[in-house]
């Protein structure tokens, strides 16, 4: 890249999860895009849906509200509401915007158009954004501690120009984040692992557990795990409905 902001990007891939390794070429993370990239990762890579998670107040002024390359733009709408940990999910209009920041990412890749999320410098949101996807797609904790670290490689020039600090597990900031992870409520049923956390995340924001599967099974290169999500008891005789004990999933 032309563009000193492009350097802090990365296919989210490769990594052994659920029954394979993530998939290449769907899911790329990095900071804010600039058109003189846009032969690069449009053309060339194919990213078919950029999502931007910085509020207005911080997209650049050429593209706000739209793309750098002029292609499907999803995510942050609002003028000063930001998220960076699973935490935010308290505040409903946080919780709002992660649901639309995973909706948006997770009906793409359904749908096979290949993905590129960013903040500015592709650190801190996004880290915790790539954080949520690798443990919905079971990459163990200490991979995702690694994929979070690798950015170090690529912000040197940040470093230099506003003494920023060193992005690690040993990073008081991280540690909060991995700890806003284990803190959140699990689904009934589903173990105390990682993965169920950032599963039963997802699930908290109105992501059905089929959209959550079928999110797997286009990322994970082999054959994935299939989740189920709680199960529901009919306690009432209900009318006008169809209903069964048997169903793995519901949905309001």
């Amino acid at each position: 890249s032309d563009y000193k902001r492009g350097y802090n990007c990365r296919d989210l891939s490769g990594w052994s999860c659920d029954g394979g390794t993530i998939k290449y070429g769907m899911l790329v993370r990095g900071s804010e895009p600039n058109s003189v990239d846009r032969d690069l990762m449009v053309d060339k890579i194919g990213i078919k849906t950029e999502v931007q998670l910085l509020p207005l107040r911080e997209q650049a002024t050429d593209y706000k509200m739209k793309s750098a390359w002029g292609i499907d733009w999803a995510g942050n709408d609002t003028e000063n509401v930001k998220v960076y940990s699973p935490a935010d999910a308290s505040d409903p209009a946080k919780k709002a915007l992660w649901a639309k920041i995973l909706k948006a990412i997770i009906d793409s890749v359904n749908h096979d158009k290949p993905v590129y999320f960013h903040c500015g410098v592709g650190a801190d949101r996004t880290g915790v954004t790539a954080m949520v996807l690798e443990g919905i797609f079971g990459v163990s904790s200490d991979n995702v501690d690694i994929d979070f670290e690798l950015t170090n490689f690529a912000l040197g020039w940040h470093y230099l120009e506003s003494g920023d600090v060193y992005r690690g597990r040993e990073y008081t900031e991280y540690i909060k984040l991995k700890q806003a992870f284990t803190a959140i409520p699990l689904v009934g049923g589903l173990s105390d692992t990682f993965r169920n956390h950032c599963v039963s995340f997802a699930l908290s924001l109105g992501i059905t557990i089929d959209e959550i599967n079928a999110f797997r099974t286009a990322m994970i290169d082999g054959t994935p795990e299939i989740l189920v999500g709680t199960n529901y008891t009919v306690t009432n005789a209900l009318t006008g409905v169809t209903n069964s004990n048997a169903a793995q999933s519901a949905e309001e």
